[in-house]
């Protein structure tokens, strides 16, 4: 099977996560790494984090796919000229775990979109702000990066995991199957980790934890927390 292939049918929810890494780690992947670049379109800009790639089979793939399925599918329809929120909360079911192809496309596009605005270079201190609120909802910062772990882990199979704001300016943690997001549930999303396999299997394999300690130690853009309160 081809690359483009694994994309696209990853992306239209044609192939499980054990599938898509059994066929990736069969082209032979190789960690390299490279600048998140203007080739996505609208999706990206050259001064978003640096991000892992497989060599020959590139991260930005998966991400350029939901954008080309995305505006193949929205063709034509009602949806066509709708912000990407507008298409999220109009095509969300919340009576099926199994989402159409328009949400789950679209809505995977917005999720990484903002992922990549999460993140940036180690070193940057949590605003006192945000510290302040953090505090005020989870007892300490510490307690919220272990219940937000907690979250990650206990998502069953793919997903994300978020620090939310609720409308009352509540925080909170949350996590959600697949690409449903908190656009679905009135919500305001700060921070999100992507707990599918794939972003994580070629350096952690299965330590999910792991994962998302380092996430949260060594990768979050907390200046761009602060920002979406």
């Amino acid at each position: 099977m081809k690359k483009d292939e694994i994309v696209e049918q990853l992306a239209n929810g044609k192939m499980s996560r054990r599938q898509f890494n059994r066929n990736l780690m069969a082209l032979g992947a190789t960690m390299v790494m490279m600048p998140l670049g203007s080739r996505l379109n609208q999706a990206a800009s050259t001064d978003h984090p640096t991000v892992f790639t497989w060599e020959g089979w590139e991260v930005p793939e998966l991400h350029k796919a939901y954008v080309d399925n995305g505006n193949k599918l929205i063709s034509g329809t009602e949806w066509e000229n709708k912000s990407l929120e507008e298409i999220i909360v109009g095509t969300y079911n919340p009576t099926s775990v199994a989402q159409n192809g328009i949400f789950n496309n679209i809505s995977q596009l917005w999720n990484h979109n903002q992922f990549w605005e999460m993140m940036g270079p180690s070193g940057k201190k949590m605003p006192s702000n945000l510290e302040l609120k953090i505090n005020d909802s989870f007892g300490s910062v510490d307690k919220f990066k272990e219940e937000f772990c907690a979250a990650g882990v206990g998502q069953f199979g793919s997903g994300w995991c978020w620090l939310v704001q609720e409308a009352d300016g509540g925080l909170k943690i949350t996590k959600t199957e697949n690409g449903v997001n908190p656009l679905c549930f009135n919500q305001k999303a700060l921070l999100g980790c992507d707990v599918w396999e794939h972003s994580y299997y070629i350096d952690f394999r299965n330590k999910r934890p792991v994962y998302l300690n380092n996430f949260l130690d060594n990768l979050v853009n907390w200046e761009n927390v602060a920002e979406r309160l």
